[in-house]
């Protein structure tokens, strides 16, 4: 099985001392025959989106599955564009959203996502796409999930916000997020 990544929208932290901002990574993966977008960022992102979209001949309804990593407002606005497709996130990111005590949380995707095919995430490793995994990755959302796969390149994971900048990356600690563990 070939698996192909196409970043649409690299994506970027952003916290001011009155506001936070951001957008999330937002990727293609070609797995086979089906087309899913890695996230689907902000509303703020919209416009940089569709051309990305349209400039690889990809109409909305062309995306068969959309991944959320979580279901804040830099990650899930979007979700209204692929009423068609098959939105995976996990089941303990789907119990959080809905309670409705992260303010971060896409309130306007949530009544969408209800009515939208599901298909959750339950346990680490569970197989996505035909070489493509998902792994729990709790600690920014108590839902928090990312993918791992590979392509023509190598190995390849989609992290969401468990991995946010360079700093985080280095181990020099993690902000905005619920546990730090």
């Amino acid at each position: 099985m070939f698996n192909a990544i196409d970043v649409l929208i690299p994506g970027f932290p952003g916290k001011g001392n009155v506001a936070y901002l951001g957008w999330s990574t937002v990727a293609l993966l070609h797995a086979g025959d089906r087309l899913c977008l890695l996230d689907a960022s902000s509303a703020g992102a919209r416009p940089m989106l569709i051309p990305a979209l349209q400039e690889r001949n990809i109409k909305f309804e062309d995306v068969t599955d959309v991944f959320i990593s979580h279901l804040h407002f830099d990650h899930a606005a979007n979700c209204s564009l692929f009423p068609h497709a098959t939105f995976h996130l996990s089941w303990a990111e789907w119990e959080y959203a809905n309670r409705g005590d992260d303010i971060f949380v896409n309130d306007a995707a949530l009544p969408l996502l209800r009515s939208f095919k599901k298909d959750f995430i339950e346990k680490d490793g569970q197989e996505v796409f035909e070489g493509v995994y998902a792994y729990l990755t709790p600690g920014h959302t108590p839902g928090s999930t990312s993918l791992v796969g590979h392509d023509d390149l190598g190995r390849w994971a989609f992290t969401g916000d468990a991995i946010k900048n360079r700093s985080e990356l280095g181990g020099k600690g993690v902000g905005m997020t619920l546990n730090s563990q």
